[in-house]
């Protein structure tokens, strides 16, 4: 078929035409906000550490992608080993909390401390605390659809449709920040590759 031959010369069908994948994505992207993060490993880590939080870092993209519907990727992470300065800090390098008490914390909306083995669930809450200044909705009542409520394992922000929990529904907050957003935004596609490189010192 056309679509098969198209498609096997590396072409995409975008608004009735055929066009280079990498115009594809181009257009795709230029209204999303790429983010580059540099990430501090405060104890010293192995390669076989390296090789397991790059994973961890790839589905965490993949989720951050998602809940901010195509709007905001993650398009490089550099990780330095032995270091305790970054956007985010990874603690406690065989746990998946950052302390004794905290999955993770967000301080003063500059710097995320994680516990070197996060739940994905845990890094989008505390995405949502980074970047937009979300509040905490596991406090009651408690918002049962949304990845600040993180015990439910939801990988998205509410909305006025089925916020539950106290105040303004993240959504509402997320396009004051972000006017040009729109939400539900549909048809975003899948999350653009993440480059991950790191100093093991």
């Amino acid at each position: 078929t056309e679509e098969e031959a198209k498609t096997a010369e590396g072409l995409v069908r975008h608004q009735g035409k055929w066009i280079k994948k990498e115009a594809f994505e181009k257009l795709r992207l230029a209204h999303a906000v790429a983010c580059t993060l540099k990430v501090g490993v405060k104890p010293d880590a192995d390669d076989a550490y390296f090789a397991a939080v790059r994973k961890r870092f790839e589905e965490a993209a993949r989720m951050v992608w998602k809940a901010c519907e195509g709007q905001m990727y993650i398009s490089e992470i550099h990780i330095v080993d032995k270091c305790d300065q970054g956007d985010i800090i990874l603690t406690n390098l065989d746990s998946d909390h950052c302390d004794a008490t905290a999955y993770g914390r967000t301080l003063g909306g500059t710097q995320v401390i994680l516990g070197g083995k996060f739940l994905i669930v845990t890094f989008v809450h505390e995405w949502g605390h980074y970047k937009f200044g979300l509040p905490e909705e596991y406090i009651e009542p408690k918002c049962a659809h949304c990845a600040m409520e993180p015990w439910k394992g939801v990988f998205e922000f509410c909305d006025k449709s089925n916020h539950t929990g106290r105040g303004e529904d993240c959504w509402s907050s997320i396009l004051k920040k972000h006017s040009g957003w729109k939400h539900p935004n549909v048809n975003y596609g899948d999350c653009p590759p993440v480059r991950i490189t790191h100093e093991n010192k």
